[in-house]
């Protein structure tokens, strides 16, 4: 992480008003500062800077920043100003005078003992009704950073919430540079690269890991590596035996990998918290804040232009009433006769009780024969309007769902599945078409963490569905996990014997869990049928190399490049066992045509760096070396060769 320049102390912003005290903290977005405020003696402000002179970046930070700093609730730290200098942000915050949570935990376990569970519990209580007030903003704010590093006690023992400074506004939104940051153990497997994003649900398990840690005196395992490496989540009273079984099902709630699983908001969240404390339910919340430098649609919470009459997202007329859902709060669209958070049936006017759906049965089950027609004929745009059709009179059934998903995934309106299913989840919970569907949206939506978490719970629904089997065994092996795939693909090949693909992906299972015999069989039974396929010989040779017959693995390896001239990785099979032998030109020249093969692949530059090194070569190892990392600078074997050179 490159270090940013400190401000030195005595430098003064904002045309002088703020003068700086000291460096609080840094992190990779940017620096903590405690500053005075000059025109109000004796206060002193947290000041953070945030790096990042891109125009995209400056547009966000404003917008960010108005609406932060028009947030009102005690359990969160003030933001009253925000600026910038050309190049950095700056956000000022009031300064909270106390200990963080961070600080307490590490006390504790110093000292070898824990932290009361109801004192624990209070703290949570009130950070969680703060992110529910976050949450019930329109639109949503998502912080992003909950962790007890961010959470300060003040001189009363209260717990605030603190550190904005990678705050989502807009949930839908695709993430930016500001909002990239993870912390280990704290965030869920959906905020790292490639997760897909974040929504409330991602500041739940924020909520649910900051609670473990406080709890347990224990850093929670990461979400990231209990997803792609089946790290198990260790009940909360195998540490602390005080908690109450309540507690601990809140705590392993919040924390699910799956997000459908968890609590949908932070309000879900607080009412359980005070249900397991004994406490009576808050009156619910209800809050708008519009930013104040733009026109936002009171309805969607879309930034519109200024004079603007009608929302350009949801076409809602400024000036008009706001339709709520009775039951929960959430403003609706025009026209909506059903809340799209928690499906209670809407009123004609806010504030009203609510209407029941006029369901005609008769014109309903026309609308969804005619979908279903439409959707045989693979006109999904005309079926999804029946389905909709449908639904607004009321119809609800998991089939619905499922067919109106699936024609919004072929029309690629991954979020508007997403919408809809989710939703639909809820109700359905145990119908695996219905999850099925909801998988495909986060796929197509590139939310790979919810997907394969919401598939898993499809297969374990329906075991003996194939389809669906043979879906999630391609998404293991795209996630390099062929070993998780093997009990399912073993369980395919009892049942489908001779089908191709389950039998090659069984080989493969067989031969990275180093199950040698049962991968020959397969592999052989597959040549016999496919005597001139490429791939087959790669395994052959991949299979004879762990069985330590390197000779036969590369006149099996070489086969597969005769066939397949670029296939990269029986290059790179080949160069390691030429490695292996020290026969180190041989080797360069697999893993160049390896390179060559797949050029996003920084693995065979390293490796060539080795070789040449072996070869006393050190220009051309240190070319092979600034290659690999131009291509991944994370690179395993560039970062150990590097430590091993002392560079």
């Amino acid at each position: 992480m490159t270090s940013n320049p400190t401000l030195p102390v005595g430098h003064q912003l904002s045309g002088g008003r703020y003068q700086i005290l000291k460096k609080l903290g840094e992190g990779g977005y940017g620096s903590v500062y405690l500053a005075s405020d000059t025109r109000l003696a004796g206060r002193k402000v947290a000041i953070k800077e945030l790096h990042d002179p891109a125009p995209a970046a400056q547009q966000l930070f404003q917008r960010e920043a108005a609406l932060l700093a028009s947030l009102n609730h005690a359990g969160l730290v003030r933001v009253s100003d925000f600026f910038n200098d050309g190049t950095s942000h700056f956000l000022v915050m009031d300064y909270i005078d106390g200990r963080d949570l961070l600080e307490t935990a590490l006390e504790a376990e110093k000292a070898r003992r824990l932290l009361p569970a109801d004192k624990v519990a209070d703290w949570i209580l009130q950070v969680c009704g703060a992110v529910a007030y976050l949450h019930q903003l329109q639109p949503p704010v998502i912080h992003r950073d909950i962790k007890p590093a961010n959470i300060r006690l003040n001189t009363q023992n209260e717990a605030i919430l603190v550190d904005f400074g990678i705050a989502k506004i807009d949930p839908k939104a695709k993430t930016h540079l500001m909002a990239k940051a993870v912390s280990l153990g704290f965030s869920p497997p959906e905020q790292y690269a490639g997760g897909g994003g974040t929504d409330a649900r991602s500041d739940v398990y924020a909520l649910g890991a900051t609670m473990y840690c406080l709890l347990t005196v224990q850093l929670p395992p990461d979400g990231f590596e209990r997803l792609t490496a089946d790290k198990p989540l260790p009940p909360p009273r195998q540490f602390n035996r005080s908690l109450t079984p309540a507690l601990e099902n809140i705590v392993l709630k919040a924390m699910a990998l799956n997000s459908l699983q968890r609590y949908q908001d932070a309000g879900e969240m607080l009412a359980a918290l005070r249900t397991a404390l004994g406490k009576p339910a808050a009156a619910p919340l209800i809050v708008m804040v519009p930013a104040p430098s733009s026109v936002t649609c009171p309805q969607c919470g879309t930034l519109c232009r200024s004079g603007a009459h009608f929302c350009a997202r949801c076409r809602h007329a400024f000036g008009a009433p706001v339709i709520r859902c009775s039951a929960c709060g959430t403003p609706a669209r025009n026209g909506a006769r059903f809340c799209a958070h928690c499906r209670a049936p809407l009123s004609a006017a806010p504030g009203g009780a609510p209407t029941p759906p006029r369901i005609d049965p008769r014109q309903a089950s026309q609308h969804v024969a005619q979908g279903d027609q439409f959707a045989r004929a693979q006109q999904f745009d005309r079926a999804a309007s029946e389905y909709e059709a449908a639904h607004r009179l009321g119809v609800e059934t998991a089939a619905l769902y499922t067919s109106l998903g699936r024609c919004y995934n072929q029309l690629d309106r991954y979020d508007d599945t997403i919408d809809l299913l989710e939703a639909g989840a809820r109700q359905h919970s145990a119908d695996a078409a219905l999850h099925t569907q909801l998988a495909l949206a986060y796929l197509g939506a590139e939310k790979f963490s919810q997907a394969i978490q919401t598939l898993e719970l499809a297969y374990q629904l329906a075991p003996d569905n194939d389809d669906l089997a043979l879906l999630l065994t391609n998404i293991y092996f795209d996630m390099g996990k062929q070993v998780k795939a093997l009990p399912i693909l073993e369980q395919l090949h009892r049942r489908q014997p001779q089908h191709e693909l389950v039998r090659y992906r069984l080989a493969v299972g067989y031969l990275m869990a180093d199950r040698l015999r049962e991968a020959e069989k397969l592999i052989k039974d597959l040549q016999r049928a496919n005597p001139n396929l490429g791939e087959l010989s790669f395994l052959m040779g991949v299979l004879h190399r762990k069985q330590g017959n390197p000779r036969q693995a590369l006149k099996d390896l070489q086969a597969a490049v005769q066939r397949a001239p670029d296939h990269a990785l029986a290059w790179y099979i080949m160069g390691e066992v030429f490695m292996e032998q020290k026969k180190w030109r041989e080797a360069i020249a697999a893993y160049e045509k390896s390179a060559i093969a797949n050029p996003r692949d920084a693995d065979p530059h390293a490796k060539l760096c080795l070789c040449y090194l072996a070869l006393s070569k050190p220009t051309e190892a240190a070319a092979a070396l600034a290659r690999a990392v131009q291509i991944d600078s994370n690179n395993q074997i560039a970062q150990g060769i590097m430590k091993a050179l002392g560079s």
